[in-house]
Order: structure tokens, then C-alpha cells, then sequence
């Protein structure tokens, strides 16, 4: 458990088997964006989080790997940053007892197509060594989202 707990740390993906867990959990979702990145936007921070939930194992530095499906999604109608951080804003459905990923976007200049929800210009992005979270069985497990990111 504590070499699944540095790997994660580090932004490496941890294999099922690493994670000691089987069954579901959920994770409750709060979110922040890094202070450098809100700096840089043109508009204030606040707008619709859409992504989704990736196995560890499913998942590249560079995103999704070619024929990964999402194990869930997520979509929070307003993501307020103005203040650095939300409190738990989303909990999952149930995914696997193991190392996720989340993955998606805040649209900040409110245009999001929903039938094909891609991030434009500037809008914040999640990038996956930043966030991996286990979810551990039974519960509900709180995680925090970071924008560190802007998409260019």
C-alpha cells in the first residue's frame, strides 16, 4: 500500500493488483487550479467541468491510451475557482476499487458543444500525473482535481 501511495505521488499509474482493493468506492471531487495558470487566463476561472474516469493502467503522461474507455463520467454544471478551491462539488458513481484518473476540462468561456464537449483556447485542462486518485473500496474517498494546465 505505501509503494502504491508513492507512486502515486510521483504521477505513475498503479497496476489493480497494486492497490490491495477489490470491489467499488466512489470519490467525492472538489477542485483548484494553480495560481500561475489562473493568472495567465483571460477570463475568471468559473464555468462547466466536463471529463471522465480512467483506469491508472489505461492512461499515458500524454492522456488516454488508443482504445481506452472511460470507466465514468463527470459533469459539474459551475466550477467556481475565483477563491483558489472548491469544496466536494461531484461524487462518482461507483468505479473500481483501484488506481483513476480524471480527465476533462473547465469551459471558462462558456461554449461548450455538448454533443462534442472538446476544450478550446485558454480553457483549463487536468493533466493525468496530477491527478490519480485510488479509490478504495466501501467508500467514498475525497479527491482533489487540479487545473494545472491551460489548454493552448
Amino acid at each position: 500500500m505505501l509503494l502504491s501511495a508513492l507512486l502515486l505521488l510521483l504521477g505513475c499509474p498503479v497496476a489493480p493488483e497494486d492497490t490491495g482493493g477489490a470491489g467499488v468506492g466512489k470519490l467525492g471531487l472538489s477542485f483548484e487550479i494553480d495560481p500561475d495558470q489562473q493568472d495567465r487566463m483571460d477570463e475568471e476561472p468559473v464555468g462547466v467541468f466536463t471529463g471522465s474516469f480512467y483506469l491508472a493502467t489505461d492512461v499515458t503522461t500524454l492522456g488516454p491510451r488508443e482504445g481506452s474507455v472511460p470507466v465514468g463520467a463527470i459533469l459539474v454544471e459551475e466550477v467556481n475557482l475565483t477563491e483558489g478551491s472548491t469544496g466536494v462539488l461531484f461524487t462518482s458513481e461507483d468505479l473500481p476499487a483501484q488506481a483513476v484518473v480524471v480527465l476533462g476540462f473547465l469551459d471558462s468561456d462558456d461554449n461548450r458543444d455538448p454533443e462534442d464537449s472538446d476544450p478550446d483556447r485558454r480553457d483549463p485542462v487536468t493533466l493525468p500525473g496530477q491527478n490519480t486518485f485510488l479509490v478504495e473500496a466501501g467508500s467514498t474517498t475525497e479527491a482533489r482535481v487540479h487545473f494545472g494546465f491551460l489548454n493552448p
